[in-house]
């Protein structure tokens, strides 16, 4: 009912009508209720976790404690205000029956919000319940159709956000707060299949990992290859509405005699570019944004092409399979497939066959967390 203010509404009424007809029993029933819960659950030993918005008395004060103890130390709380604030979230974070959690978050226009403020009680810290956590607090935002959540991280917190999936993001705090100039902007995508299209890698790679010659050149790609083989890129093709091309790969199958890409949607990531050739369109901005864009143009699945682009999209949570095509080809130098990235990305491996040619093909997929 915290969630939905319909059902909160009636469940209110009804309280009203049994406080006018029971006012001492109602009165000793909400005074207890808090207490009451907190000892059926120690009773039944329940030992999981779980977040609510604070609501009663004691999760107000533990809110109020876990931020003067861990944030403002000796001065006082600025920020009280954001208590009676619609825009402003105040989780706490059960252990048992006890609270050892505290997360608020900022709600913002263009489906965003903004992680302001997580922690949890140091007796109770190295035992991974801060990610149990995070991920109510993303689950809980996307459940809401919140597509990305930031963060302005210390240095001390960045490695932990990077190992669940924050990628170094632009903040844009529209109420322009004053923030430590230290503080790594940072952000993560909340984006599910439900609402976006199915993101797919399809790339070829030497022995070594590279993907095209220190100048671009793809010649080696044909080295074995005899015969009409085409190593199921047709059935790939077919099965794709769009591509996204980073600028370099664009530049590349722009130079070819014919465009390759005939009756499918091509999208070109570029900060520099000013325009691209009439059956592509360039794109500048968040991921995030261009895949809701894609989505909500009925587009099902995307092939996602280029060394820098394929690391992005991974970075942003945003791949769900990867097919990598290993040419039987030692290079020794090049342009890597993948770029450098804040975090390893676990990959479930799906199928592999190999053609006479000595490529071998690897399908993946990429899990993501529920």
């Amino acid at each position: 009912m915290r969630s939905h203010p319909d059902d909160a509404e009636k469940y209110a009424k009804l309280k009203e009508g049994l406080a006018v007809k029971f006012p001492e029993d109602i009165l000793q029933y909400c005074n207890g209720k808090d207490a009451f819960v907190a000892s059926i659950d120690a009773k039944d030993g329940f030992d999981g976790w779980r977040i609510v918005k604070a609501l009663t008395d004691r999760e107000w004060s533990a809110v109020r404690n876990l931020r003067q103890q861990y944030f403002f130390k000796s001065k006082e709380d600025p920020y009280t205000w954001t208590f009676e604030h619609k825009d402003h979230v105040h989780f706490v974070f059960y252990k048992n029956a006890e609270i050892i959690g505290y997360a608020h978050l900022h709600l913002w226009q263009g489906h965003r919000a903004a992680l302001r403020i997580i922690v949890i009680d140091e007796r109770y810290r190295n035992l991974g319940l801060g990610s149990q956590f995070l991920k109510l607090c993303e689950r809980w935002l996307g459940h809401q159709g919140f597509k990305t959540l930031l963060v302005q991280s210390s240095q001390k917190a960045y490695k932990f956000y990077c190992n669940h999936g924050y990628v170094q993001m632009p903040f844009n705090d529209p109420d322009g707060h004053e923030t430590d100039s230290q503080d790594i902007e940072i952000g993560k995508s909340l984006m599910t299949k439900k609402n976006r299209p199915q993101i797919s890698i399809y790339i070829a790679m030497s022995i070594d990992g590279y993907i095209a010659r220190k100048n671009g050149g793809l010649d080696w790609l044909e080295y074995g290859h005899t015969g009409d083989e085409d190593y199921g890129f047709k059935k790939f093709i077919g099965s794709v509405d769009a591509l996204v091309l980073g600028k370099n790969t664009y530049e590349v199958v722009s130079s070819f005699d014919k465009w390759p890409y005939e009756g499918k949607k091509v999208i070109v990531l570029s900060n520099t570019l000013n325009e691209v050739r009439k059956e592509a369109e360039l794109f500048c901005g968040q991921l995030t944004d261009l895949a809701s864009m894609l989505h909500s143009e009925g587009i099902k699945r995307v092939w996602v092409d280029g060394g820098i682009t394929v690391s992005k999209f991974l970075e942003a949570g945003l791949v769900d399979d990867i097919t990598i095509s290993v040419i039987a080809m030692v290079l020794g130098s090049g342009i890597p497939l993948f770029s450098t990235m804040n975090r390893e990305h676990k990959c479930r491996l799906i199928s592999t066959q190999s053609y006479p040619s000595g490529l071998v093909q690897l399908k993946y997929e990429v899990p993501h967390d529920s």
